[in-house]
């Protein structure tokens, strides 16, 4: 059955790194792992969901902590095995996700969970986490704020001007509302040998999540919210949540009772 995230993500497998090119990785994770060691992770076992072409879970593998990745989109792996051929990934749909193991840290970044418009496959995404998750462990996860959807989203602009050149063509409208889909396109024109160009194209929708939303389907899913910080560009990261100015909130959660 045609699914319409493994499209867009196999479509945007071959430009993904240079989109997110400018994005500090390695100093949102130091963020990410020490608000997590804040809140009681003690242990070394990271669960990647979502992990894309691995930029979220390599700081962590540097540090010498035991990762397993997972994603939606084969073509992603690909990318993400040939960066760490050493790392266990799976193939594997967030939404219904079996247990793989008990991690100290489980982590869903880059705006993974926007892609679930759902509230059933939300809660359901969470459960996945929870199914997951060791006993004293602790789970991160982030999503896209109004504030980024009235943004960027709403922005055109030239990525890369490289081969391949990358277009973001954003399609939201600025006065965009809470819980509303939000859609954006990007163009990839790559030379063909000297035969001209060939285009990829892919097309992205997401839901915005109001954090009482989250905290509904953390519930459900057995999950207790610990911390919920809001997080500007550049990954800044203040103590609380204001979604109509942070541009994302992360959230950190452990195993309800």
């Amino acid at each position: 059955m045609h699914d319409p995230v493994v499209a867009t993500y196999d479509a945007a497998a071959d430009v993904y790194d240079i989109v997110t090119a400018g994005y500090d990785h390695t100093r949102w994770l130091g963020e990410v792992e020490r608000l997590a060691r804040s809140h009681g992770l003690t242990g070394c076992t990271v669960l990647d969901i979502g992990c894309g072409t691995g930029s979220s879970f390599l700081p962590l593998l540097r540090k010498g902590y035991e990762v397993v990745g997972c994603d939606i989109s084969a073509r992603m792996l690909e990318r993400a095995a040939q960066r760490a051929p050493e790392v266990r990934l799976e193939l594997a749909d967030m939404r219904r996700l079996e247990q793989l193991g008990r991690f100290d840290l489980v982590l869903c970044l880059d705006d993974t969970l926007n892609y679930v418009l759902d509230p059933d496959e939300l809660s359901g995404s969470l459960a996945g986490i929870a199914r997951n998750l060791g006993s004293s462990g602790i789970a991160v996860w982030d999503v896209n704020t109004s504030a980024m959807y009235r943004t960027a989203f709403a922005e055109s602009w030239l990525v890369s001007p490289l081969d391949p050149f990358v277009v973001w063509e954003g399609r939201t409208d600025r006065a965009f509302e809470s819980g509303g889909l939000a859609e954006l396109t990007l163009h990839s024109f790559a030379s063909d040998e000297g035969d001209g160009w060939r285009r990829t194209v892919s097309h992205h929708v997401q839901r915005h999540w109001p954090e009482d939303a989250i905290t509904e389907a953390a519930r459900s899913a057995g999950l207790e919210i610990v911390a919920v910080h809001g997080q500007h560009t550049g990954a800044r990261l203040d103590s609380s949540l204001d979604d109509d100015r942070h541009t994302k909130a992360l959230y950190l959660a452990r195993l309800r009772g």
